[in-house]
């Protein structure tokens, strides 16, 4: 069994290389890879994203339609108003949100007229971060000492400005307050090398502890572990 993963950027493929993939194989021995694809500029100029995306991951699946295929997108940023079919509401609860747009995403890919010849057989399931990829950092915010520019005060501040919120993927995700914003807005050399820099963080988090806090998260990661 082979799992494709369509991704932002190497900041997402590396977490699925370094963090993701040797749990999967640890709990799932049926799984054989697990691989990205990169698509960059999802989180781009609203008009364009969702004619693209549907481009890349249709011409993919057409050349492969034996893997199982899914997505690590922020759903911070994701298309809403391009989706074919597909009418946004704001709803209080953010889980029935990013629900309902992967649900959304994956019938409108589906439904392009290239993959009807497969009659049923391709697997697509994707999958939107809550809000966005940085809010993992957000379950241990005591490890961003590793981070240079990184103190004692800030990783309070940090703590002060996310203390009223129930989970950490609830942390909101307009364009001044989502979790990369927050976190660049005090340890500014955070977004001179992300890609390390998220990694490193993580890396101390451990999946783990991700599982235990973010429980969108923890079901893509027990989906792929049932397969």
């Amino acid at each position: 069994m082979r799992i494709c993963v369509f991704v932002e950027g190497p900041s997402e493929r590396q977490f699925l290389d370094a963090i993701v993939k040797p749990y999967l194989y640890s709990k799932n021995p049926n799984v054989s890879s697990l691989w990205a694809v990169d698509i960059k500029g999802v989180g781009k100029y609203e008009a364009h994203k969702y004619t693209k995306l549907s481009r890349i991951i249709r011409t993919q699946i057409c050349s492969d339609n034996t893997a199982i295929y899914t997505t690590l997108f922020d759903y911070y940023a994701f298309p809403k108003d391009s989706i074919p079919n597909f009418e946004f509401k704001k709803y209080s609860n953010p889980y029935k949100m990013v629900e309902k747009r992967e649900a959304a995403f994956k019938e409108a890919i589906l439904a392009e007229d290239k993959l009807a010849s497969f009659s049923g057989k391709v697997e697509f399931h994707p999958f939107l971060m809550l809000h966005e990829y940085e809010t993992f950092m957000y379950c241990d915010l005591e490890q961003l000492i590793h981070l240079r520019g990184s103190s004692d005060s800030v990783i309070k501040k940090l703590k002060n400005d996310v203390a009223d919120f129930d989970n950490v993927e609830l942390i909101n995700e307009s364009a001044q307050t989502a979790p990369s914003k927050r976190i660049a807005g005090v340890i500014p050399s955070y977004n001179y090398q992300k890609t390390t820099n998220s990694l490193n963080v993580m890396n101390a988090i451990g999946i783990d502890e991700m599982l235990k806090q973010c429980l969108h998260f923890r079901k893509w990661i027990e989906w792929m572990c049932s397969l």
